[in-house]
């Protein structure tokens, strides 16, 4: 049953030892945790922090962990990082944090390290950088990766990023989900990422800006068309789905 640490009994804080701030209290008692919101909480990077240290201290399983908008920075990539590994969280939620994850640092850490269980990423509206961008999916070309869904919609992800993301789709082999919605992709570049596919099994929906000409997102979806049947071809059971929407 999923419980946000706000639900948690008076009764409880006081049999259990508790770290507190005015941004975030943690209680270190239950030793797994299915869900732990602290979303719109107006969390700033002393807090996580704070609820780094004790989670250090006395270590908990946490399988998803929601910081979505709220206000973390950059600086806090480190305790983030630290966080998810010591945690063995697999759902990471942090959109709409505006200064938050500016450097690829966090997703170099937990992405390639081998302990990491992570499988879902939501970095949607982070004002992640086109450098950032590159590099993430420069990661998640090593097969070894466990991720399978991935939220970028709404960063700052150009036609820079493209080449990159072609590579990292020809050959990994994790990914079903990819939300690329809101980004400033145009015309060839949506071709290329589509052209990708051709050698991808796994990708089950891919969701691209709709800011492009009619004449593009047919070739797209021509594309979209010839993977399917290429995958009929070779037996897959799972076929490719491409909007142009956010949803």
């Amino acid at each position: 049953m999923c419980t946000p640490l706000s639900m948690l009994s008076r009764s409880r804080r006081r049999r259990s030892r508790v770290y507190s701030h005015r941004e975030t209290v943690f209680c270190s008692k239950r030793r797994e945790w299915a869900l732990v919101n602290l979303s719109l909480c107006n969390i700033r990077d002393v807090g996580l922090r704070i609820l780094h240290r004790a989670l250090t201290y006395s270590p908990v399983t946490i399988t998803r962990l929601d910081l979505s908008s709220n206000d973390l920075s950059s600086s806090s990539d480190d305790c983030l990082s630290d966080i998810i590994l010591t945690c063995r969280v697999e759902l990471l939620w942090i959109s709409g944090n505006s200064t938050s994850c500016r450097s690829d640092q966090v997703f170099n850490t937990i992405l390639a390290h081998p302990s990491s269980l992570l499988k879902e990423l939501d970095i949607e509206d982070v004002h992640l950088p086109n450098s950032a961008a590159i590099r993430l999916f420069t990661v998640l070309r090593d097969k070894k990766t466990k991720l399978e869904k991935l939220y970028m919609s709404y960063n700052d992800v150009t036609d820079e990023a493209c080449d990159v993301i072609a590579e990292m789709l020809q050959v990994n082999n994790t990914l079903k989900y990819l939300n690329l919605y809101g980004n400033a992709f145009r015309g060839e570049a949506l071709v290329i990422i589509a052209k990708a596919l051709e050698r991808n099994n796994t990708l089950e929906d891919l969701l691209l800006p709709d800011n492009n000409t009619e004449d593009v997102k047919k070739q797209v979806l021509s594309l979209q068309g010839k993977v399917n049947e290429a995958r009929k071809c070779r037996g897959c059971v799972k076929l490719l789905n491409i909007k142009f929407s956010h949803y």
